[in-house]
């Protein structure tokens, strides 16, 4: 896998130029998931090693607010709000959680309907094959 970024970049690169690369990667691929990894990526080298810089919000806050302003989400989002909690101002950071909840219900929805579809399916096949089973044996005993 091609990293756009790697550990040894993050400890010779500065802040800027990393954030350059990173707000490139993220304008030619469109690949929002792998954009918010490499951030957290940099959070945890910073963690990990002493001369990496931790991860500058004032360098990425556009990036990541805009990403998280889609009307529609996708799973990978709500995983990722709590670690891009920072970048967030207050009343915006209640936005987001409302955001997420509803995100939540919407899913816990879908999930409770798939199942509820798949059982019915399935008490439909089998209450279809009593009948005939039923039917079957009514025939053979008269």
């Amino acid at each position: 896998m091609y990293l756009v970024v790697t550990p040894n970049q993050l400890v010779y690169f500065k802040a800027e130029t990393t954030a350059a690369r990173l707000k490139n990667f993220l304008k030619k691929s469109k690949d929002e998931k792998r954009f918010l990894t490499y951030l957290q990526f940099i959070e945890i080298c910073s963690k990990l090693f002493v001369k990496v810089q931790p991860l500058q919000l004032e360098l990425y806050q556009s990036d990541v607010i805009s990403i998280f302003k889609k009307e529609r989400w996708e799973p990978f989002l709500a995983e990722y709000l709590l670690f891009f909690q920072p970048f967030f101002k207050d009343e915006r950071w209640v936005y987001m959680v409302r955001k997420l909840r509803q995100f939540q219900r919407l899913s816990l929805v879908r999930l409770l309907k798939m199942v509820f579809f798949c059982h019915w399916e399935k008490i439909s096949t089998v209450d279809e094959l009593s009948r005939k089973f039923n039917y079957s044996v009514l025939e053979n005993s008269s």
